[in-house]
C-alpha cells in the first residue's frame, strides 16, 4: 500500500479544509445505517448539539489516551483528525486518479493481512507519533514556540474567525469539520515552528550540514540523481518506437563506433561530444535538452542506459552501449548546483529523512481504547457532518422549495 503523506503539518492541513469547507462530502461506505451509537451513522446530524467532536466520532472522549510510547501519550481527539486527514487524502486519491467515488474499506494490501482501514488507523498513529517525537526532540534541543510564533498562530485564527463569520458559520465547527479543535490546531502549528527549528539547526547556513554546494551536490547524487548528455543512433523508430530493420540498425551500430573512435583520440572530446551529438543524436528530446538530462536512478530509464551512466566518472565517456531505443554513447556530468534555489529543497529532503528515521525508531503501543475507534465510521460520520454544515450555510435558492398545498 503507498504511504500518502509521512507528516502532518498547518500547511497540509490548510489545504485539506480549502477542498473541504462548506462543500460536504458524499457519505461513503456505511453511510446508509442508522441510529447514532459510535457504530452507525445518524440519519440526521444536528451540528447545534455537537460540542465534542472527538467524542462525535469515534465514541471516546477527546483527550483518551489511544496509544503511547516513549514518553508521550497520543490521544483519541488527536488521532481523530488525523484519521480525517488521511481518509481525505485518500478520498482525493481514490477519486482523482482511480476514478472511485468510494473509498474501498475492506480491501486489501500486500499479503492481504491489512485492510484499508487498518492500514489508515496504523498511518494516523505513526503520524501522532512522529508530531510528538518532533515536539520532544525540540525540547532535547531548546526549542520550543516562541511568543512570535504563537502571536501569528493567534493572528491566524483571528483571521480565519473574521473570514467564517461572513460566511455564517463558527470557528469551531470549521475545524470541527476536520475533526479538529481549537487546542489542536495550535499544537499541529507549534510542532510546524519546531520542525522548522530543528530543520535549520541540522541542515542550515550554520549547521555542520550546512547547504553549500558541495553538499548539496552530494545528497542529490546519494539519493540517486545523476545528470548526462547522449549521442543516440535508433534502432527504432522514435514515433512509433517499432524496430527498424537489421540492415539499418546494425549500420547505426557500425556509425556509432566510427563516432566512438573519434572521440577517444581528441584532444578536447568534451568540445567534440557536443558537435556530434548536435549533428548526429537522434534523441528526439535533445532540443529540449541541449545542456544534457538529470535522471534519478531505479525510475522509467533504460537500465542498461543507466548502468552504463552511473558506472562513469565525470567527464568520462562510455563505450557504445546498446539500450531500448538504439546505440547510446553516454557523457556523465557533474549535477548543477543553484545554492539559493536549491537550499530550501535541501533543507526540506534533509530534515524528511531525518524524521523518518527518528519514526522508525519511535516505540508505541495502542491501548485498549484503541480497539473501540472504527475508521469507516469515523469518516461516514465526519461526511454526515459536513453535509450538515453545507445544508446550513447553502444560499437560500438551493434550498429545497416546500410544495404548494
Amino acid at each position: 500500500m503507498m504511504k500518502f503523506f509521512t507528516r502532518i503539518t498547518a500547511l497540509a492541513l490548510a489545504g485539506v479544509m480549502s477542498i473541504c469547507l462548506l462543500t460536504g462530502c458524499q457519505t461513503q461506505g456505511s453511510s446508509s445505517a442508522s441510529g447514532s451509537t459510535p457504530d452507525s451513522v445518524p440519519e440526521v446530524v444536528d451540528i447545534a448539539t455537537i460540542d465534542d467532536i472527538c467524542l462525535y466520532l469515534t465514541g471516546l472522549p477527546s483527550d483518551e489516551v489511544v496509544a503511547t510510547g516513549n514518553g508521550f501519550e497520543i490521544t483519541a481527539g488527536e488521532l481523530a483528525c488525523l484519521i480525517a486527514l488521511t481518509c481525505d487524502n485518500l478520498s482525493n486519491y481514490y477519486y482523482y486518479y482511480l476514478g472511485v467515488n468510494e473509498l474501498p474499506w475492506d480491501s486489501t494490501a500486500g499479503s492481504g493481512e491489512i485492510t484499508l482501514a487498518d492500514f489508515i488507523l496504523e498511518d494516523a498513529v505513526k503520524a501522532a507519533s512522529i508530531q510528538h517525537t518532533l515536539e520532544a526532540q525540540g525540547k532535547q534541543a531548546g526549542f520550543v514556540p516562541t511568543q512570535e510564533n504563537l502571536d501569528a498562530i493567534q493572528v491566524a485564527l483571528d483571521s480565519m474567525q473574521a473570514e467564517l463569520a461572513a460566511e455564517g458559520i463558527t470557528l469551531q465547527t470549521y475545524l470541527f469539520q476536520q475533526g479538529l479543535t481549537e487546542d489542536l490546531y495550535r499544537w499541529l502549528c507549534e510542532c510546524d515552528y519546531i520542525y522548522e527549528a530543528l530543520a535549520l539547526a541540522n541542515f542550515g547556513p550554520d549547521s555542520s550540514n550546512p547547504p553549500t554546494e558541495e553538499n548539496i551536490r552530494a545528497f542529490r547524487e546519494a539519493q540517486g540523481e545523476y545528470k548526462v548528455k547522449h549521442i543516440l543512433l535508433a534502432t527504432v523508430d522514435t514515433t512509433t518506437r517499432q524496430p527498424l530493420d537489421e540492415k539499418t540498425a546494425a549500420e547505426k551500430k557500425a556509425s556509432a563506433d566510427t563516432l566512438l573512435k573519434a572521440l577517444r583520440a581528441s584532444n578536447d572530446s568534451m568540445a567534440l561530444f557536443d558537435e556530434y551529438m548536435n549533428a548526429h543524436s537522434e534523441d528526439p528530446g535533445l532540443a529540449g535538452n541541449p545542456d544534457g538530462y538529470v535522471f534519478t536512478a531505479n525510475t522509467t530509464v533504460d537500465p542498461a542506459f543507466e548502468e552504463a551512466a552511473l558506472a562513469l566518472e565525470y567527464g568520462q565517456i562510455s563505450d557504445v552501449v546498446e539500450g531500448a531505443s538504439g546505440y547510446h554513447i553516454i557523457l556523465r556530468l557533474p549535477l548543477e548546483v543553484d545554492v539559493k534555489e536549491d537550499t530550501q529543497v535541501y533543507i526540506s529532503k534533509q530534515m524528511s529523512l531525518l524524521t523518518e528515521e527518528w519514526a522508525a525508531q519511535s516505540d508505541y503501543k495502542t491501548t485498549k481504547a484503541a480497539d473501540k475507534l472504527n475508521v469507516q465510521v469515523i469518516y461516514d460520520r465526519l461526511c454526515a457532518y459536513r453535509d450538515a454544515v453545507a445544508a446550513l450555510t447553502a444560499p437560500a435558492e438551493d434550498q429545497p422549495q416546500e410544495q404548494a398545498q
